[in-house]
């Protein structure tokens, strides 16, 4: 984004420039900018510099528009890397277009530039990031280094050996005691967190095997229950009154009991 409004920039100042010079002043007509170094003078060139290539106006066109077109390939693609090489081809292009304009539209370009003290071409303002640019960028094709991809893999550590076979000796007892390194752990880097292990799965067979004994033993214990919710206190019924012991029946005058036939046999 930042290229095509530098581009814009360089095309506005150019077309602007030239045409101040066309408005101003007649073909041929000079005047002055800092006397007897440089002035303005309204040129028509409808070829290269120093007239080269007069009256192959749509040979330009065709080439800059091809020569537009390579550098966006080059540029989107990010073949040309360094900012430095990116911006001056980017100059060079605004530049190109901005002659380009004037010979579709005009016919010929507009050159104002002339220099009093030297014989120099009359150039405009498109010529000078034409050519300060590209010089600038053929500098940077023979100079620019692209930087070396740094190494990004690490060389893999050597495999440790998970087994080795204990050599006979005084220490023979203490090498078969010696736990197997797992290779796993020690191939896992320091900031590698552990995967989560995999869980059991059941296995029949074992069950077969295994004694009931120690399968009870190894059951867990039933969870304890939780606590009921808090009940309200059970309210208890009030004591009964006790009840009186029966009285015995009284009894009638045809029943007789045996102490009372005693006492009547005793009186007599």
């Amino acid at each position: 984004m930042a290229y095509a409004i530098v581009a814009v920039l360089i095309l506005i100042l150019d077309q602007a420039v030239k045409y101040w010079t066309t408005v101003n002043l007649a073909v041929g007509e000079s005047s002055p900018i800092i006397p007897g170094f440089i002035e303005f003078t309204n040129i028509h060139n409808t070829g290269a510099a120093h007239g080269i290539l007069e009256g192959y106006r749509w040979l330009f066109i065709v080439l800059t528009i091809a020569f537009t077109a390579a550098i966006i390939v080059l540029l989107s693609k990010n073949i040309i890397r360094g900012k430095f090489g990116r911006w001056t081809i980017v100059m060079v292009m605004a530049g190109g277009l901005g002659n380009c304009i004037d010979r579709i539209i005009n016919g010929y370009v507009v050159d104002m530039f002339n220099f009093q003290f030297m014989k120099y071409p009359v150039f405009n303002v498109a010529d000078m990031f034409i050519s300060v640019c590209g010089v600038l960028f053929c500098l940077y094709l023979i100079f620019y280094k692209s930087p070396k991809p740094e190494e990004t893999e690490e060389a893999s550590p050597a495999v440790p050996r998970t087994r080795e076979r204990p050599i006979k000796g005084p220490d023979y007892m203490a090498q078969l005691q010696k736990p197997v390194a797992d290779a796993k752990l020690e191939l896992r880097s320091p900031g590698q967190e552990a995967a989560p292990e995999k869980t059991a799965e059941p296995d029949c067979f074992r069950e077969w095997d295994t004694p009931r004994e120690f399968e009870n033993s190894a059951q867990s214990s039933p969870p304890a229950p939780a606590p009921n919710k808090a009940q309200a206190p059970i309210k208890s019924a009030p004591p009964e009154n006790p009840k009186q012991p029966e009285q015995p029946a009284k009894k009638t005058d045809n029943e007789f009991s045996l102490d009372s036939i005693l006492e009547e046999f005793k009186d007599k």
